[in-house]
């Protein structure tokens, strides 16, 4: 419908412009308004019609204009709706009278529904559900804003809810300025051309490149027939033109299902390349389930060592309204001592990340806009702390600067506060990664048995909780991630130590639990094989798979004891070896079908392609796709395996699973074709009469055409 130019409406016209959708707002409102043949009476009784059209809302003093289909579409049409609408009945009119002569019944009843407390119940969890999925780091949240800088300084950055991609600089700002821009071609569109009559008002209007997050998907060029290709979108078109000429072409669709039929594997990926996530967190708490888990330490006069995350800490303290570098050190200067106040702890851990170039987890940094914010260096104490706090540590190499000067202040300046009991080791954080200090009362010096190599912190605290089981028969170790967690409940019974405390969550949430009981209750052979079902299922370098979460492979790992046993070799070196390759895959076909003893995912793709017709996300990976995601899982519980190994001596990631393109790492998605070479079999024609002319396409491949087909 088109608006009146002096009608509220024209507020929308820009935004039309601006992403081509061709309107005339010179033609008046009144003109364009018609009622339904059907409804025969007086048009005055049509008035609420264009009252609606006028209608506005105020919030804070502010109209807020809606369209009449939206707001028909959002209450009355949306109440009325059933599964398939009039969809086999439009030709039968008594069928179509009674559904249109009963929406009001079907409306009232919708609305009941919604208004029942289970209903409301459920609406509830689900807004929780979301919530906290944002607060997991799960989801970008959209709404924090750093309480240390004002909304002019918020940066303009556009990033996917879901993925966490950031759109790239050049593109988000066009894009947040696509209003203005459509209002200038607009303007330029009624301006003088038009009054002068050089052009007609019907003339095409010159578009406007805009990009969104569909310019980033991945795009393959594949060979169809002889010099044509077809440029296969992430957007599974290809895979809906394949179940449409199956039913009328000979295609072996068993070898062609062996394809991805997609730019990217799907299940794996985002169409943007970003890998799948999960909700680590929810391996956390199905481990909490065989245990009882305390809000505070229980007492214990044994020495204990606490061992805390360092950038989990930096995360959570953040910028403590620090005017300089040195107050900031100040704040962690307390932190640390004011664990000594606490159940009978004697020694005290702050553990950092590597944060090197080259690294498993750069390809998703750089996906995140994670290096969108100058490098800044650390003069001296009195250099002032950035306001945008969240901007600056999101920079690796912001982070490095700041770990390297907080060990350095904290070697300088701890040591006088120190009893003579009291011990503070620092690791990771120094300029020289490998290097670990020990403070005491008055001293500092090199500790020579926790010299490491490790990039991680997760793998890091257990190879310093080993070092301190020595002389602490309990050991606390501080971390919010389900990766510890992990490498805790795998590695204990390698740490000669009593107790194995994991303090977790803030406020309210917070809780110990007793690593040393999960251990036990899980037995052996299932604590062992955690790392590689980890990996394999998603954690921070490797994907998950679309639609399946962690609970639910850990209920079929449960089931299946000699695949626990399997598992554990996973990992055992950096290459992965065929057995724990057939293993690996074999567990994932477990995954998505219990009906059959499957060993190949491209048998699963098949069978579930017949027998549930379901989406491409919704199936496995091809068995060549999987093969690389296996590569990185196994490289990934190679790494975790080698925890308590102060020297891991790690080869590069390249050649197993992940590529190096300019001097960053990359998983390799797939390197086999997305669909068959030649498949002639996807062509469609592009005749609009009834009978296709000597120029179809399909009729040249002698071909039968098919629904996709424009005749």
């Amino acid at each position: 419908m088109a608006s009146n130019q002096q009608s509220p409406e024209e507020q929308t016209i820009p935004g039309w412009s601006g992403f081509n959708a061709i309107t005339h707002p010179t033609i008046p409102v009144k003109t364009n308004i018609g009622y339904h043949p059907m409804i025969h009476a007086e048009s005055s009784n049509f008035s609420t019609l264009y009252t609606l059209m006028k209608k506005d809302m105020r919030h804070n003093g502010t109209a807020r204009f809606f369209w009449p289909d939206m707001a028909l579409e959002q209450s009355i049409n949306l109440d009325t709706k059933t599964k398939g609408g009039i969809v086999g009945m439009s030709t039968n009119e008594d069928a179509v009278d009674r559904w249109f002569l009963t929406i009001h019944e079907r409306a009232a009843m919708t609305h009941a529904l919604k208004e029942m407390s289970t209903r409301v119940s459920r609406d509830e969890r689900d807004v929780q559900k979301l919530f906290e999925t944002f607060k997991s780091g799960l989801l970008s949240d959209p709404f924090q804003i750093p309480e240390e800088i004002s909304e002019e300084e918020i940066p303009l950055t556009l990033s996917n809810l879901a993925t966490g991609v950031v759109l790239p600089g050049a593109d988000g700002s066009i894009l947040l300025n696509a209003e203005e821009l459509g209002r200038k071609s607009m303007e330029t569109f009624l301006s003088s051309p038009i009054q002068r009559n050089e052009i007609n008002f019907w003339d095409p209007i010159q578009r406007l490149k805009i990009k969104t997050f569909s310019s980033v998907a991945k795009k393959v060029a594949v060979s169809k027939q002889k010099d044509k290709t077809v440029t296969v979108n992430a957007d599974c078109v290809l895979f809906g033109r394949l179940l449409v000429a199956a039913r009328n072409r000979d295609i072996d669709l068993k070898e062609v299902l062996s394809y991805e039929l997609c730019s990217v594997p799907v299940a794996l990926v985002h169409p943007d390349g970003s890998l799948r996530k999960t909700t680590k967190s929810t391996l956390m708490h199905v481990l909490e389930n065989n245990v009882t888990c305390r809000s505070s330490l229980p007492s214990s006069q044994h020495p204990t060592a606490c061992l805390i995350d360092a950038m989990a800490l930096i995360q959570m303290v953040k910028s403590a309204r620090s005017a300089t570098f040195s107050q900031l050190s100040q704040k962690y200067q307390d932190i640390v001592t004011s664990k000594f106040h606490q159940n009978s702890h004697t020694r005290v851990d702050l553990i950092f990340d590597q944060y090197r170039p080259v690294s498993i987890k750069a390809g998703e940094r750089s996906k995140r806009g994670e290096s969108s914010s100058f490098d800044i260096n650390i003069h001296s104490g009195s250099t002032p702390v950035p306001k945008q706090w969240s901007k600056y540590i999101s920079n690796p190499k912001n982070k490095q600067n700041f770990a390297a000067f907080l060990c350095e202040s904290l070697t300088k300046n701890l040591p006088a506060y120190l009893g003579p009991r009291q011990k503070v080791v620092l690791g990771g954080g120094f300029k020289d990664g490998l290097k670990a200090v020990c403070l005491t009362s008055g001293s500092a010096v090199v500790e020579p048995n926790l010299r490491s190599d490790h990039k991680e912190a997760d793998t890091r605290l257990l190879l310093h909780a080993k070092h301190a089981a020595a002389t602490h028969p309990r050991i606390v170790i501080q971390s919010p991630d389900t990766d510890v967690t992990v490498l805790s409940v795998a590695h204990f019974s390698d740490l000669n130590c009593q107790e194995l405390w994991l303090k977790t969550g803030v406020k309210d949430r917070l809780r110990y639990l007793p690593v040393h009981e999960i251990q036990a209750s899980l037995g052996e052979s299932l604590c062992r094989c955690l790392p590689s079902f980890h990996a394999l299922t998603g954690c921070d370098s490797t994907s998950a798979f679309s639609g399946i979460g962690k609970k639910k492979v850990w209920k079929v790992l449960l089931t299946k004891e000699q695949m626990q046993r399997d598992l554990c070799t996973l990992g055992q070196n950096p290459a992965i070896h065929e057995p724990a390759q057939k293993a690996a895959e074999s567990f994932i076909c477990s995954l998505y079908t219990s009906a059959k003893n499957f060993s190949n995912v491209d048998d699963v793709r098949y069978f579930l392609f017949y027998q549930r017709n379901l989406k491409s996300e919704d199936l496995p990976p091809t068995s060549e796709c999987l093969s690389h995601h296996i590569k990185r899982a196994n490289f990934q519980a190679f790494v975790w395996n080698r925890a308590l190994v102060p020297l891991q001596n790690i080869p590069s990631p390249d050649e197993h699973g992940w590529k190096l393109e300019n001097g960053k790492l990359f998983p390799v998605l797939m390197t086999r074709s997305p669909a068959p070479e030649g498949m002639t079999e996807l062509t469609t024609c592009h005749c609009t009469t009834s009978e296709c002319k000597r120029s179809c396409s399909c009729r040249k491949s002698n071909l039968p055409c098919t629904e996709a087909c424009l005749c």
